[in-house]
């Protein structure tokens, strides 16, 4: 590998994590105020504000009955207010922001490895490429987990004793495990790619 793609290597190493440390930063975010993840701007006469909208966190089939019942609204702004309902949430947004964390965390080590000076670099590589297809397939798992146990937890809020509310994006999430499982194809190749390469330097 030439200085060039070491260099560059390196670069790709950090880009990946400042996206582990950003990813981590939005949980932190989701400690603070669950809400804050819908914060949009309003502008009125080119008077603009930053305005909550905690209903964009609910289900699409039931955002609209909220948004009609302004007793429904209240009692949803009054739930996540509450400390233990932040703490759930926060555990929640955690089960879908982690191990898409860890996924950028082990590409960043990985590009690490193929940046630092020395051979066998892609060897030295793969362990960590591994892990991170590992990653992005608890990844695409841990979305649909999440959707469904905050819109139960949110659902509940507003109407007690309704049970588990299932979220599945089917599109969604076949999109990610086919993305996932291309990734894993493809570290397998490049692994079977290096072991070749290195038995016929043996042999030479």
């Amino acid at each position: 590998m030439s200085d060039s793609q070491r260099r560059a290597c390196r670069w790709f190493s950090l880009l990946f994590c400042a996206a582990a440390i950003g990813i981590g930063a939005v949980a932190a975010l989701a400690l603070s105020t669950p809400g804050g993840l819908t914060n949009k701007v309003r502008c009125v006469d080119l008077h603009c504000q930053v305005v909550r909208e905690t209903v964009d966190l609910l289900p699409q089939a039931v955002r609209a009955k909220v948004e009609a019942t302004p007793g429904l609204r209240a009692g949803l702004e009054t739930n996540l207010a509450q400390a233990r309902t932040r703490a759930v949430l926060t555990a929640i947004e955690l089960v879908r922001c982690l191990p898409l964390a860890a996924l950028f965390a082990l590409v960043a080590m990985a590009m690490r490895r193929l940046g630092a000076s020395g051979a066998d670099g892609y060897a030295k590589a793969m362990p960590w490429l591994r892990r991170a297809a590992l990653a992005a397939v608890v990844a695409a798992l841990a979305v649909p987990v999440a959707d469904t146990l905050r819109a139960t937890v949110l659902v509940d809020a507003i109407d007690r004793g309704r049970g588990v509310y299932v979220m599945f994006n089917a599109s969604q999430f076949v999109g990610d495990l086919l993305l996932a499982a291309a990734a894993w194809a493809s570290i397998w190749a490049l692994a079977a790619g290096s072991r070749a390469r290195r038995d016929i330097a043996e042999i030479v």
